[in-house]
């Protein structure tokens, strides 16, 4: 989505394929993930949503198309992808910290984790978002720990 916003201006069509129904729905809501929707179709990005990347073809080393699990296909130029991140947190098992299902380090809102004197910010905290009903999300995006850094 932050590719998709920067590259407005630069690109001839832009196009967002996301596995969700919408948007961020799964880190910042529905509500957040419909407005900013809303904002880039605004500027002509288009979207498939519920859907896939099932085939990149190309000529020469270079991409020409994408096909998608729901049939359609995508020219394409330039192909950018976004796969997320997994957590580092081999280290802390076996430890007292508590970790959710994924890995992630469970906070609070101030980042501490469940063991004194011990805090962790940026893409391996799971921390309750305000603007999602204070739901655990974890935001694997660079400036996640910069911005909670100022929380502590």
């Amino acid at each position: 989505m932050e590719v998709a916003s920067y590259m407005i201006d630069k690109a001839s069509t832009i196009t967002v394929v996301g596995s969700s129904e919408m948007p961020y729905q799964n880190t910042l809501g529905r509500e957040v993930g419909k407005i900013t929707m809303m904002m880039l179709l605004e500027k002509g990005v288009k979207f498939y949503m519920n859907d896939q990347v099932m085939e990149i073809k190309g000529v020469n080393g270079q991409v020409k198309e994408v096909v998608l699990k729901s049939g359609n296909v995508i020219t394409a130029d330039v192909l950018i992808v976004g796969i997320g991140s997994i957590p580092n947190s081999e280290y802390l098992q076996g430890t007292k910290i508590k970790m959710n299902s994924k890995n992630f380090v469970i906070v609070d809102k101030f980042m501490r984790t469940n063991v004194p004197d011990v805090f962790c910010a940026g893409d391996l905290a799971s921390f309750p978002l305000a603007v999602a009903k204070n739901q655990l999300v974890n935001i694997g995006h660079w400036q996640m720990a910069q911005a909670q850094d100022h929380s502590l």
